[in-house]
């Protein structure tokens, strides 16, 4: 899969500026099956000094976090979702504390809004995240040296289909997915939807 320039210049860009950060999910998705690319998704877990050791799962964490990015970056970001324990989309994810968007750091002439999610660095590290993404069509990931394909990743892609690899705590937990596939299904015409915890 060959990144686009502007992808691999956010992530470096974050990276020159100590952020332990991952591009990672549809946006992969979307470029490697010649889909039409919503936005970028960058996971980050980590800061540099005096921030890199974070209190989890707290307001403080969040709060933390994001001033230290408006500073590095040079920009405020703008919440999408900020409240502790909130999923990027819909739903509950203990790992995600908050989804902000940075696009105002790329300059005007950048593509796609970059939504940087906030991740409980108590919970897991960046790549951790990925083996927790619902559906395995969405379980890859650029690092900034590389672009990880998962098993998960690369069977559901030669299969066509959108496999629940997350066992839902709940039919709420089904639904929810369902209708994230019901979304997909738009820029995925054809592909099925699989629950092997059905």
């Amino acid at each position: 899969m060959q990144l686009p320039v502007i992808w691999t210049e956010t992530l470096h860009r974050l990276h020159d500026k100590g952020v332990a950060a991952v591009i990672a999910g549809g946006c992969l998705r979307d470029l490697d099956n010649g889909r039409p690319i919503k936005d970028i998704d960058v996971m980050v877990t980590a800061l540099p000094p005096p921030d890199d050791i974070l209190r989890p799962n707290s307001r403080s964490c969040v709060e933390t976090t994001v001033a230290r990015l408006d500073q590095l970056l040079g920009v405020s970001g703008s919440p999408v979702v900020s409240v502790g324990g909130c999923e990027y989309v819909t739903g509950l994810s203990p790992e995600v504390l908050a989804v902000y968007d940075y696009s105002g750091a790329f300059g005007p002439d950048h593509p796609y809004p970059v939504q940087v999610i906030i991740l409980d660095p108590a919970e897991m590290g960046d790549m951790r995240m990925v083996d927790r993404m619902d559906f395995g069509i969405c379980r890859v990931a650029y690092t900034g040296g590389a672009v990880v394909k998962t098993p998960e990743y690369e069977r559901d892609k030669t299969l066509q289909r959108f496999t629940l690899c997350r066992e839902p705590r709940s039919a709420e937990d089904v639904d929810r997915a369902r209708r994230r596939f019901d979304r997909l299904s738009e820029k995925y015409p054809g592909w099925i939807f699989v629950n092997p915890y059905a």
